[in-house]
């Protein structure tokens, strides 16, 4: 099963560093490093890395867990180390997060597509029957009633 973030995740997630790049290299061409346009490519340039470090590009949930991409960095987590599955934010039909033994990892920032939830749940109950799975997302058959029935 993949997850990948929305287009407007990743194309913000890539134009807002870039902006602040440009303008804070606009800047210190102007005026030097010693200038805000020093400081603002300095924000840009740390934002750029939190971005390639932090921002999940896809999640990959498989028989051996969870493997999470980012730029700079893959995350593996294994089975035995996933607590749950739950909704980020405070909608139901929000993005899949998984709740492990070191904290919360997001996998993605958009609620999953229907047969996404439909292979999360046969990978859980196969491989971690201990873990949790949240509700389907909106629009799942399933939505609003128990799956087992």
């Amino acid at each position: 099963m993949h997850l990948r973030p929305s287009s407007t995740t990743a194309f913000l997630g890539v134009v807002s560093p870039l902006v602040l790049v440009v303008l804070g290299g606009v800047g210190v061409a102007g005026g030097g490093l010693a200038t805000p346009g020093g400081v603002i490519l300095l924000v840009g340039l740390v934002l750029a890395v939190a971005v390639a470090w932090e921002l999940p590009w896809r999640s990959d949930i498989d028989e051996h867990g969870i493997v999470r991409r980012s730029v700079l960095r893959t995350l593996r987590v294994g089975w035995d180390d996933v607590v749950a599955f739950e909704r980020g934010g405070r909608r139901r039909g929000g993005a899949l997060v998984a709740r492990t033994v070191d904290g919360r990892l997001a996998l993605s920032d958009a609620p999953e597509r229907p047969d996404q939830w439909d292979a999360l749940r046969l990978l859980v109950s196969d491989h971690a029957p201990g873990v949790v799975v949240p509700p389907p997302p909106r629009g799942h058959p399933f939505a609003g009633r128990d799956p087992a029935d």
